[in-house]
Order: C-alpha cells, then sequence, then structure tokens
C-alpha cells in the first residue's frame, strides 16, 4: 500500500480554501519587447534631442509618446564591445575577462566570437520566461542560434559575413525577414526583437530624394549625407512600428530605442576622409562625450508614461537590467545594472551620481597616423557627473577635465584650475575600474537540458552540491522548466558537483511523494573565477521525458530577508515545497548577498516556505497559493535566538515559585 507524501498531507487542510489549478486567468502577458538599435546615431542629430535641421519624425513620436533618457552612455565608442553589454550586461573588459576564464575552463581558446554560447544573453534569459526571440541586422557573435536567439539575420558564422552580408541587407533593402518572423507568432506568445539596421553607418548612400532636401539647407557634403542617413534609418523605425500595427501587436509592444554609440557631425565641417568615416574629431574610436553618448527612449502605449524626459545618468548595463525585468527574468546578483523601472513609472531616485568608462583601442592622433593603420592601442578612461566630465590617458600620464555641460566638444580643459576634482576623480575612477571586472562573489547559474535534436528536457530535477571558497557548505535544488532551461539563483563562488535526472519522475511518485532513486548524470562545475555565470547547455542521452502538466503560466516567489537583533540575511538556506498540478515539488536556495531572492518559474499551487538558518537564527515558515503567473512577494524578518544562562533560569523558578 502506497502512503501520502508526508508533504501531501500537510496541505490537504488547505485545499478547501483555494481555488483549482488554473481556475483563475491568467493575468495579463508580459510586453513584447522591440529593441531597435541605430549604428553610429550622434545624440545631438534627432529631433527629439533639440536638432531643428535632422528629420526624424518617428523617432520624434516615440519620444512624445513615451520616456526619454538624454543622457545615456554606452560602454564603448564603436560597436562590438557597446552591442556585447546590449546582449549580456557586461563591460566589454568584463566580457574579455569572462572569456579568458571560459578559455581556461574549458580547455580550449575561442575563434573570433564562438564564445558566445557559453554566455547568458538577453535572448536565452527572455526565452526562459516563454519569449520568442529574432534577431535582426548587425551582430558580431557568431550566429543566431549560437546567441540564443530562435530566429534571424545572421545565419552563418561572422568571418562568412563579409562576404555575404546579410546585416548590410536588413533594413536597408528589405525587412522580410522581420515579417516572416512576426507572422510565425502565436495569438498572446511574447516576442522579443533585437532590430540592428547597420544605419546611419556608412556607407553613407541614402536614396536620392533625401540627399536633394539636405543640400536644398546649404550644408557641407559630408553633413548632408550623414544627416540623410539618419532620416533614411527613421524611415526604416517607422517601417518596423507599421510591421507591428499591421498585426494588431503594437498595444502591448515595448519599444526601446538607443544607438551602439556616438558620432560628431557639424552642419558645416568637412573633416578628411578618415574622419569623416569615424564622425569628425569627438566622434566614433574617441574617448569624448559626442562618441559614448545617446539618448534611450521607452514607448508602451498606456504603460509608460507620455511626454517625459529624464536627465539622469545611465549606462547600457541599466538597460539590460531593465529589459530583463519588463520581461519577467531575475536580475542576477553580480549584475552591473540598475533597473529604470521605478524611474520610468515616476518614483524613486536617480540610481548614478556619475557614470565611468574605459576603452583601449582608439584612432590614431593626428600627429601619429601613419597611413593605413588609424588604429591605436591608447587606453583611456573617463568619469562623468551631471557637471564634469574627467578623462585620464592610462599610459601617456595624461588628465583633462571639462565641464561638460557648458563645453559638450571638450575644448577648454579646466585641469589645471581644479586640481582637488582632478584628484578625486581620478582616485574614483581607479576605484571603478579596480572593482568592475572583479570575480564575481554570488552569481545565478543558467542553463538548459536537451537531447541532441534540441527537444527540451522539462520537469527535471538538478541538485548543486559543493562548497565557496570560505568552506560553506551549500546544497541546493531546482527542476527544469518547460523550455528545459534551469536557474540555480544565488550561488557563492566556489567548486561544486551538479547531478540532473535524465529521466522525469512518473505522475504517481510525483502526486504522492513516493521516493525512488532517480536516473541521473553529474558534471563538476567550477564557478570561482567567472565574473559572472557561465551558461551551461547540458545534452540529455536518448529521447526527452514528456513535458509535465501544462501551467497556464509559471509564477515568481520572491523574499527579501530583514534582520532583526543582529542576524544575518546573507546565505540562509530556504525551502519551497509546493502541491502543484506538476505533483510535489521542492526547491531548495540562498539568500543572495542582498538578502533577497527570487525564484521563477514556478507552476500555480500551494507552497510552504521555510527558512532553516544555520546558527542560532529562529527557523521561519510561510505559506502561500501562487496563481497562475503571479509575482508573490513576501518579507522575512529573522532574528538571533537569546541565550539564556542556567543560573537565571532557576532563578525565575524559584521567585514563581515563591509568589505562590
Amino acid at each position: 500500500m502506497y502512503r501520502l507524501g508526508r508533504l501531501a498531507l500537510s496541505f490537504l487542510v488547505l485545499l478547501s480554501a483555494a481555488p483549482a489549478f488554473g481556475e483563475s486567468p491568467p493575468p495579463n502577458r508580459p510586453p513584447n519587447i522591440v529593441l531597435i538599435i541605430g549604428d553610429d546615431l550622434g545624440y545631438p542629430y534627432a529631433g527629439f534631442m533639440g536638432s531643428h535641421i535632422v528629420q526624424t519624425p518617428n523617432l520624434d513620436r516615440l519620444a512624445a509618446e513615451g520616456t526619454t533618457f538624454t543622457h545615456g552612455f554606452s560602454t564603448a565608442s564603436v560597436c562590438n564591445p557597446a552591442l556585447q553589454t546590449l546582449l549580456t550586461g557586461l563591460h566589454p573588459r568584463a566580457w574579455s575577462a569572462q572569456r579568458d576564464r571560459l578559455s581556461v575552463a574549458l580547455g580550449v581558446p575561442f575563434w573570433f566570437h564562438t564564445e558566445i554560447e557559453h554566455y547568458v544573453t538577453l535572448a536565452r534569459q527572455l526565452s526562459r520566461q516563454g519569449y520568442r526571440t529574432f534577431q535582426g541586422g548587425k551582430h558580431w557573435e557568431d550566429t543566431f542560434v549560437r546567441a540564443g536567439f530562435d530566429a534571424g539575420t545572421m545565419a552563418v558564422p561572422i568571418l562568412n559575413e563579409f562576404t555575404s552580408p546579410t546585416w548590410y541587407e536588413f533594413g536597408r533593402r528589405s525587412l522580410q525577414p522581420l515579417h516572416d518572423f512576426l507572422d510565425g507568432i502565436e495569438e498572446d506568445e511574447p516576442f522579443f526583437l533585437y532590430l540592428a539596421p547597420m544605419l546611419p553607418h556608412t556607407p553613407h548612400d541614402p536614396p536620392p530624394d533625401l540627399v536633394a532636401y539636405y543640400e536644398s539647407l546649404n550644408l557641407w557634403t559630408s553633413a548632408v549625407y550623414y544627416y540623410a542617413n539618419i532620416t533614411r534609418f527613421d524611415q526604416v523605425v517607422g517601417q518596423m512600428i507599421e510591421a507591428l500595427e499591421e498585426r494588431g501587436l503594437r498595444d502591448n509592444s515595448l519599444i526601446i530605442y538607443v544607438s551602439d554609440n556616438g558620432w560628431e557631425q557639424g552642419t558645416h565641417d568637412e573633416s578628411p576622409f578618415l574622419r569623416r568615416n569615424l564622425g569628425g574629431d569627438r566622434g566614433k574610436l574617441s574617448i569624448y562625450e559626442f562618441g559614448f553618448r545617446t539618448p534611450l527612449i521607452f514607448n508602451w502605449p498606456g504603460r509608460v508614461p507620455a511626454n517625459t524626459v529624464l536627465d539622469d545618468l545611465v549606462t547600457f548595463a541599466d538597460l539590460h537590467a531593465t529589459i530583463l525585468q519588463y520581461g519577467g527574468a531575475p536580475i542576477p546578483p553580480d549584475h552591473e545594472g540598475n533597473t529604470l523601472i521605478p524611474r520610468i513609472e515616476g518614483w524613486g531616485e536617480p540610481a548614478r551620481d556619475q557614470v565611468s568608462g574605459i576603452q583601449t583601442i582608439f584612432r590614431a592622433r593626428e600627429s601619429e597616423y601613419v597611413p593605413p593603420w588609424f588604429l591605436t592601442i591608447d587606453p583611456a578612461s573617463y568619469l562623468r557627473t551631471d557637471e564634469w566630465r574627467y578623462i585620464e590617458w592610462l599610459t601617456r600620464g595624461e588628465q583633462a577635465l571639462f565641464r561638460i555641460e557648458d563645453d559638450p566638444y571638450e575644448r577648454n580643459d579646466l585641469s589645471a584650475a581644479y586640481p582637488e576634482l582632478v584628484a578625486e576623480f581620478a582616485k574614483r575612477n581607479a576605484a571603478w575600474r579596480e572593482a568592475f571586472a572583479r570575480p564575481a562573489a554570488w552569481m545565478d547559474l543558467i542553463g538548459r537540458l536537451h537531447t541532441e535534436d534540441g527537444t527540451p528536457g522539462t520537469g527535471l530535477r538538478l541538485w548543486l552540491a559543493g562548497a565557496d571558497e570560505s568552506g560553506f557548505k551549500v546544497r541546493l535544488q531546482i527542476f527544469s522548466d518547460e523550455g528545459g532551461f534551469f536557474r540555480f539563483p544565488n550561488v557563492p563562488a566556489g567548486e561544486y558537483n551538479l547531478t540532473y535526472e535524465i529521466e522525469a519522475q512518473g505522475s504517481r511518485e510525483r502526486w504522492w511523494g513516493i521516493r525512488t532513486e532517480p536516473v541521473t548524470n553529474e558534471m563538476e562545475v567550477d564557478l570561482v573565477g567567472y565574473v559572472t555565470g557561465p551558461f551551461l547547455s547540458i545534452k540529455l542521452p536518448g529521447d526527452a521525458p514528456p513535458p509535465p502538466t501544462n501551467d497556464p503560466r509559471p509564477g515568481t516567489i520572491e523574499i527579501e530577508f530583514t534582520a532583526r537583533s543582529k542576524a544575518r540575511t546573507v546565505g540562509l538556506p530556504v525551502l519551497l515545497q509546493g502541491l502543484t498540478a506538476r505533483g510535489l515539488v521542492k526547491q531548495r536556495v540562498l539568500s543572495g548577498p542582498d538578502g533577497f531572492v527570487a525564484v521563477d518559474k514556478l507552476p500555480t499551487g500551494f507552497y510552504i516556505i521555510t527558512v532553516r538558518a544555520p546558527g542560532r537564527i529562529q527557523a521561519k515558515t510561510r505559506w502561500v497559493y501562487l496563481r497562475p503567473g503571479e509575482h508573490e512577494f513576501l518579507e522575512i524578518a529573522v532574528r538571533q535566538e537569546k541565550r539564556r544562562r542556567k543560573s537565571s533560569l532557576k532563578q525565575g523558578r524559584t521567585k514563581h515559585r515563591g509568589r505562590d
């Protein structure tokens, strides 16, 4: 005779008080996310940024009907490293450090961007949340498949792309791949579009009607062709919006605009060929503000405030974190960025009072330019506040300081007049450079179980056991979702053994908690020295198990721990046990460095949450009913138990008896 699992029995008293599984209709699904990336579009050259010359009616409308951050900053003044941050949230130097660590771990060198398959990309994060994903246009990181996209235009490795320039054709000649993807979207299926037409990037070859318009303004030739290519890009933006509207997809689509890096082109600046193709003296591949700055637009009808302009200092890492949160994906504990949603929604204060940057490869100074090599290794770093911009050339020993809002072209160096500020900014910048590529102490470990043909391994249990660098013992347990993805939140850097099922439990075992020996494989996972958690792609032998009972929409339980009596909130073991449509599910996780943990992709059902903290911290238990697609937030206060001396207890008893 089979006995009820202890957890199932404990839930029976609660069943009568709850709605049936799936009874409540799913809440509104997350928005479609459309990321439109300009290529070399300088920040002053659009109507919504104050230009009375450059015509950008579609971008202007997005800005007027949405929220604009006027002071966004790329992580590089050239496309490839900047796009790396948009894909992963990593600064380009952190990306390089992660690649070096992966190369050591895997024992292989990486050839020209093939490392992307081991990175946790936006496409992979959003795929976990049920998004269909599309890549269109410029994409340096090998193929769209290796970057985690479901579809795209970059179907061949980057080395082959130079002989078959599909990223050049996307937007300039056709948006047909985008139309094909949208036509294949199922009703109520969220999607993520990564749209990077190579515009207004060179070649500056706009159509004749646009050239004629700007020639009529008596501009110099380089300005005519660059401004005309910007208007051409704006027309492509209009076509992208129209593609959504034609299919009734616009109202639930969050459109985000940003440029990969900046550019400088005055109305009557006629530069030599080299500078004309890099954007003036202060533009692309320079350390100056014109090379890094870009506005950010957020537009979601009825959900993002209209006609709102903010001058917060924001970075590409902030944009990456914001996209994750809009898509329902947890922000990793090692993430450098801050979500912008509080500011967009009109509450909260700016998260930054400064932005720092560093780059190694720049255009050569004119006095040092030796044709044909126009690039040079000349490491430089900057720090930007709301008033000042400090620059430091690291190997030359040169420094400069500009009052940036009054001197946007950075011509008047004030470093000699403000030596105290120069010293303070140099100190701050050095601290930032030291910290940003430091190995992560905590990370999310994300991956996917799948068969050779890509079929997901769904509903499989995984265990991670080992110790962090201090010797703290860790044992975690999770399960894979309907896409085969898994996520261990808040894993401290350490050495672990990862065990995973290759066959799912039967329905009887899942419902009644019968203990059977799982069929598993295992692997070693060394998480020491990574800048962020690597992506683990794990192939299952044979056929994938059948999917578990389908949920209308999985939900999330977020727990924030607050300390009382000097109790710690970091690294608290949290056990979640649930009676769900899938049967009994169990997850063991840890609170992160900020005392917070988010457990997502949970099926609908009852959950008992138990905090079993080591030492003298009191155990805590909560229960919740998680509805389809719901985000349940719990705040749990933890405190240390008070030690009582035996003598005091005896005295208390004596006094009590005496009063009787």
